[in-house]
């Protein structure tokens, strides 16, 4: 299904999937426009057998350490390891930290396609668990 601009006040919801690098909301960003993110539903979110939290990434005192030296490699080194992370479009690396609940703004002079992802190495997704279902509203 192509993605569709919302309306101010319009929302959809979404399912992303850990092992996905990119998941499609369905939904257009527009050059100035406010998304707000909201996780709703979080399963099983874990890279490999480490536990993680889409607002902390990797969880566990030993974990947070590890993945804040790891992340440097990641798709977003500025997103905690395993966060869940916002791409305006899948070219020049457009990318917001959303966490469990977080804002994305439009600033692609053309329509771009929200995606989302669990910030991870790239082509490092197979091992990859966990699901999450996510609303997506425009606020401005």
């Amino acid at each position: 299904m192509p993605a569709e601009a919302l309306t101010v006040g319009g929302a959809t919801t979404c399912e992303v999937d850990a092992r996905e690098p990119w998941n499609a909301t369905g939904v257009l960003v527009e050059q100035g426009g406010v998304y707000e993110v909201t996780v709703l539903e979080v399963t099983d979110w874990r890279d490999n057998t480490v536990k993680a939290d889409p607002q902390e990434g990797w969880t566990g005192p030993v974990a947070k350490v590890l993945g804040f030296a790891c992340r440097a490699l990641a798709r977003d080194p500025r997103s905690p390891m395993y966060a869940l992370v916002a791409a305006r479009g899948r070219e020049g690396k457009q990318f917001t930290f959303v966490g469990r609940h977080g804002t994305v703004t439009g600033s692609s002079a053309q329509p771009v396609e929200l995606l989302l992802f669990a910030n991870d190495w790239a082509g490092k997704y197979d091992n990859n668990h966990g699901r999450l279902k996510a609303a997506i509203k425009r606020i401005a």
